[in-house]
């Protein structure tokens, strides 16, 4: 099993996720074009793209999902408050299967579970997905923590995990006094510090890669979300994880999950 971040940031995110038989897109927030000139640029046979799972319905997470199921016929599961809200952006696709809420699914090799994540948007989910014993944590787009997101994400062997923000960036820089508040609520988004204390609670031997994730343009560095990590994986003592960060404008390696 392994990972690509195809595209991460506020301007748009998605994922792949694969092994040698079957591969799933987590979001589609960039154009169908870009997605599929990276999935080549990969080498991945398309033949193996089994699914698309929308997380939520901001248009930074779907905004070429529509072309894209269209053009290459892969089926898109997502709640079905998620696409109740997305389905006039979206488009007519050919087919749809709604996830039902703490109920397992699987797509060709893997298991997937969701659970509710805090965001400001209709029902949004996280992610956890199992192939042979191995296990990856998504969690962004969420306000903050809560115990069902950590009892989740525990003993994943690699994480891709939300640093939004710097605090100090974000009170000054240019947003509006109600957009910052927007960001900072508790169906906004996780800041440096907010997604470290995450880490810290749920960190266990088998974690052995993080992956930053949906890093602000505007009101953040990823110098700094990467700086903060690495401060807490030295103080508890957990020095082996490594990381990579997720970038709005190219896609990462391909990242092996051991």
């Amino acid at each position: 099993m392994k990972i690509c971040i195809l595209a991460s940031g506020s301007s748009g995110n998605s994922t792949v996720i694969t092994t040698d038989r079957t591969s799933i897109l987590i979001d589609a927030g960039i154009s169908a074009v870009k997605i599929l000139s990276r999935l080549q640029q990969l080498e991945l046979d398309l033949t193996t793209l089994s699914a698309m799972v929308i997380t939520h319905e901001h248009i930074d997470h779907i905004r070429g999902a529509g072309p894209l199921t269209r053009k290459i016929n892969v089926p898109l599961y997502c709640n079905r408050a998620t696409w109740d809200r997305a389905k006039h952006i979206i488009g007519k696709v050919k087919q749809v299967h709604f996830i039902e809420p703490a109920k397992p699914f699987t797509i060709g090799d893997f298991n997937l579970k969701s659970f509710s994540v805090p965001h400001d948007a209709n029902d949004p989910i996280g992610l956890t997905i199992e192939h042979n014993s191995k296990k990856i944590g998504f969690a962004t787009d969420l306000g903050y923590p809560t115990q069902l997101i950590k009892e989740r994400l525990k003993e994943c062997h690699a994480l891709i995990i939300e640093f939004n923000y710097n605090r100090d960036l974000l009170l000054a820089g240019p947003y509006t006094w109600p957009m910052k508040q927007r960001i900072m609520g508790r169906k906004g988004h996780l800041s440096n510090e907010d997604a470290c204390g995450l880490l810290e609670d749920i960190i266990s031997e088998k974690l052995n890669h993080i992956i930053l994730a949906h890093i602000s343009e505007n009101n953040n560095v990823p110098d700094l979300a990467l700086m903060c990590v690495q401060e807490l994986c030295h103080r508890i003592g957990h020095n082996n994880i490594r990381f990579t960060i997720g970038n709005p404008d190219r896609q990462s390696e391909w990242i092996p999950i051991t």
